[in-house]
């Protein structure tokens, strides 16, 4: 691509150019307005296993005695977590954020049941607050399940991780603006070539082929007759027609010569061939007799 007869284009075009690229401007500052910040807050859960199972795999030390079982418990609280009905009790106690939970184990023979809880959403207080909303219910949970378990036999929850002070996400507001940006520059550098294009062809074909318009209108057409050229030739019909007669004629005299000739009706001459025995009006015998006008 040429970048300068590109460049010469925008500046032939700065009209144009100067709108699109105001219009780009103004959308990346509508965006960056109405757009809200997002704030986000974390925490990391893990699942421990329960005394008794600690004492018989880890010596008594909850973190050496992670197994498949602690994995697959790990899952069930989560799809409990972000089941609709649990996501409603947590909206009507005023956690109104968005969250999301999951399992960061996904091998259940090596990995450890640590879940993970995210939550986001465009008010810094709410963020805080629906994330220890979330990790309130995860326990109630556990211990919904665990009802009837003695209490040497229950698992429990220990947080490993937490972001609870809700930060601001620049990605959610930037990659918006980025592309609202990058599509504007764009048709501002591109509606101008292709304009300027459309220009130029059109002054090049009026240049090769004028229109019907610009020509001088000939005599014929002003008094709505036909051309010369398509006006019947009648002299060079008649000429035609006498050379065709003749050409016979010629042909005639030259197949059946005539010894001699009897007067016509219309004054003429006729012309004998006497070997065919034919009479004619003179008295003569005739073959056939050809009369000349």
């Amino acid at each position: 691509m040429d970048f300068s007869n590109s460049f010469g284009v925008l500046r032939r075009r700065k009209g144009l150019t100067s709108v699109l690229l105001l219009l780009t401007l103004a959308g990346a500052a509508a965006v960056a307005v109405l757009l809200p910040w997002t704030y986000k807050a974390s925490a990391t859960e893990t699942l421990l296993n329960s005394e008794q199972s600690s004492a018989a795999l880890g010596g008594g030390n909850p973190y050496l005695s992670f197994d498949a079982a602690m994995v697959e418990m790990a899952n069930v609280l989560t799809l409990k977590l972000t089941d609709p009905q649990n996501t409603l009790a947590l909206e009507q106690q005023g956690d109104t954020a968005s969250f999301q939970a999951a399992v960061l184990a996904e091998n259940a023979q090596t990995e450890e049941p640590f879940i993970q809880i995210s939550v986001s959403g465009s008010s810094k207080a709410a963020v805080a607050q629906t994330l220890q909303g979330v990790s309130a219910s995860l326990n109630n949970l556990l211990t919904q399940l665990q009802t009837g378990v003695p209490v040497k036999s229950r698992a429990s929850l220990d947080t490993i991780a937490e972001d609870s002070a809700p930060a601001r996400s620049t990605s959610a507001k930037l990659k918006p603006l980025v592309g609202v940006l990058g599509v504007g520059l764009a048709l501002t550098f591109l509606i101008p070539q292709a304009v300027d294009g459309a220009a130029t062809r059109r002054r090049r074909s009026r240049a090769v082929a004028p229109s019907l318009d610009d020509q001088p209108m000939s005599h014929d057409a002003r008094q709505g007759t036909e051309p010369d050229q398509f006006r019947p030739d009648h002299a060079a019909a008649t000429r035609s027609e006498n050379f065709q007669r003749q050409w016979a004629d010629h042909q005639i005299e030259e197949n059946f010569p005539a010894p001699h000739a009897s007067p016509t009706r219309q004054g003429g001459r006729g012309q004998a061939y006497p070997e065919y025995g034919v009479s004619g009006p003179d008295g003569n015998r005739y073959s056939e007799t050809e009369w000349r006008r």
